[in-house]
């Protein structure tokens, strides 16, 4: 489900003249993924995501023992906010891949719930939102039992200083 990267064939065609633009560096300030509940526990708590740059693992956190990040499940808006600590400077493609410990969440390709690739040069305005039906495994609709029509991944980032 990378159509996220036949957009950016796209606008390295039509807006920079088929030159690839330079990589951008960008930290991640907060991860926040909405419509939770009936996924797993439904708080976050069973959820850990690993960070690839490339195809190097540079970083992970376990959202229930709050290794390297804080995460707060907010029920009133049924939002996990999850704010990495330390989280390294990336550039270029970034994968990020959640597992879960409660069986009851479909594992898919790369034997995980979901996952996703984006590349820094096209974020837009310090942020990234990706629905359910851009996803990696979610998008499938035999998922979406567990998965809501508002499941839905936000990246907010912060320029390195």
């Amino acid at each position: 489900r990378q159509s996220r990267y036949v957009e950016y064939f796209e606008e390295v065609k039509d807006k920079h003249n088929g030159v690839v633009p330079d990589e951008v560096p960008l930290k991640i300030a907060e991860i926040r993924i909405y419509k939770l509940s009936g996924v797993g526990q439904g708080t976050g708590t069973d959820f850990s995501c690993e960070v690839f740059e490339a195809r190097s693992k540079v970083f992970e956190m376990d959202f229930g023992r709050q290794m390297n990040c804080q995460a707060h499940y907010r029920p009133e808006g049924d939002v996990l906010e999850v704010a990495p600590i330390n989280f390294p400077v990336v550039k270029g493609d970034v994968k990020f891949k959640f597992s879960c410990q409660s069986s009851s969440v479909p594992r898919g390709y790369e034997d995980c719930p979901f996952y996703f690739w984006f590349h820094t040069s096209f974020i837009k305005n310090n942020k990234l939102f990706l629905q359910r039906d851009v996803l990696d495994n979610p998008h499938k609709q035999k998922t979406w039992k567990v998965y809501d029509a508002g499941f839905a991944i936000e990246l907010l980032f912060s320029n390195p200083s």
